[in-house]
């Protein structure tokens, strides 16, 4: 069977695309190829990977690089859980983009391996597989969390972290925003969290309010990122950071997540997620996370240049 070519939609401004695709009924059958790399996370379903002369099994969490031109397709057999959605995250980025990261920094020069021996496909294991999902909730869980603090200390938050994720399903993006008003009742019951009726239907809202702005941004990191402060202290002290105040990006990016629909997002909350997420490292001068910080931010730049 001859494979059709797939057209990927690029932004003009950016570098790599990314689709969240939800399917109710399950992945079709569409075998297919483009010129693009693709890196795809497949979400609760179970079924079949086809990738050039390979047929395979794949199960929930599957995470697989097809090189350019390979021919591929997924073909569902059922969901992890019926009433949920198959879910497909697919990041498509150029080989000539990839290739000037490896040419330009010597830490991704042992990508060359990986990405010559994508041009068959590469299957990674269920332990990456799983950091890639932690990654994905990583952030909403942040977010959850810098809501639920609001009039309460860290400590409080941090001594309930564990029972917040098996309350809130591990911040599965998608659960969550099917939860409904047998589980506001279920959280309201349950000692381990902060049962305050607002704060966990925020949560629900705002992971509803997620699922949009993914589809329209890919990530919500990358539309955070879209907010990083233009300008900050050449040196980071207490006392520069009580003369700044809160940045105006803060007040910026709380008023526009309000415009979406969230709640829970006043300045001061969202300028606790961007510190937490890295978007600002206020760690002080002379602070021994301070350096690993910046070295995850310039880690951050490199690949974004």
């Amino acid at each position: 069977m001859k494979p059709f070519l797939e057209k990927v939609y690029k932004p003009a401004d950016a570098s790599w695309s990314m689709l969240n695709r939800r399917l109710q009924d399950g992945i079709p059958f569409q075998w297919h190829h483009h010129p693009e790399l693709e890196l795809t996370l497949t979400l609760n379903s179970r079924g079949l990977r086809f990738v050039g002369d390979h047929v395979g099994e794949y199960d929930d969490g599957d995470l697989v690089l097809l090189g350019p031109n390979l021919p591929h397709t997924w073909a569902s057999r059922e969901a992890v859980r019926n009433s949920e959605p198959h879910v497909a995250l697919v990041l498509w980025f150029d080989s000539e983009w990839a290739q000037r990261l490896t040419a330009g920094f010597v830490e991704f020069r042992k990508l060359d391996d990986l990405l010559a021996r994508a041009r068959r496909g590469v299957h990674f294991s269920k332990q990456l597989s799983t950091d890639v999902r932690e990654e994905y909730t990583r952030l909403f869980e942040k977010l959850c969390l810098e809501g639920f603090q609001a009039g309460l200390s860290w400590l409080t938050i941090l001594n309930k972290r564990e029972a917040f994720r098996h309350a809130f399903a591990g911040f599965d993006i998608e659960r969550v925003a099917r939860f409904g008003a047998a589980d506001i009742e279920r959280l309201l019951g349950d000692a381990g969290i902060v049962r305050h009726r607002g704060k966990i239907e925020s949560t629900i809202n705002n992971a509803n309010r997620l699922v949009e702005l993914r589809a329209e941004f890919g990530s919500l990191s990358a539309y955070a990122w879209r907010f990083e402060p233009a300008t900050r202290p050449k040196r980071i002290t207490p006392a520069a950071l009580r003369a700044r105040g809160l940045p105006a990006e803060a007040t910026a990016l709380a008023k526009d997540l309000k415009r979406r629909g969230w709640t829970f997002v006043g300045p001061t909350t969202v300028y606790a997620f961007m510190q937490a997420m890295g978007l600002v490292n206020d760690h002080v001068e002379g602070c021994v996370v301070r350096a690993a910080a910046e070295a995850a931010r310039g880690e951050r730049d490199a690949s974004a240049a």
